[in-house]
């Protein structure tokens, strides 16, 4: 789990590599994140599909996509 705010406005992060136990997000877990171009994650897309994601978890992230281990999944 990625708490809420965890990574609130963090000017300086650029990646980030999440584990495929994921399970959730918290809501603006990423929020203002402006650097954050590259997310991977280390499960399948389907796995991703699973994570509950919160409000707002990568609101303002330039990331389009999340590496999966099978593909690339768009996220708005």
């Amino acid at each position: 789990m990625i708490g809420y705010q965890a990574f609130y406005a963090c000017a300086s992060l650029t990646q980030m590599a999440l584990p495929n136990s994921l399970t959730s997000i918290g809501n603006r877990a990423f929020y203002d994140c402006i650097k954050l171009n590259n997310i991977t994650f280390k499960g399948t897309a389907e796995q991703w599909a699973a994570v509950v994601k919160g409000t707002y978890w990568n609101y303002n992230v330039p990331a389009s996509a999340v590496i999966c281990t099978n593909g690339r999944v768009q996220i708005l």
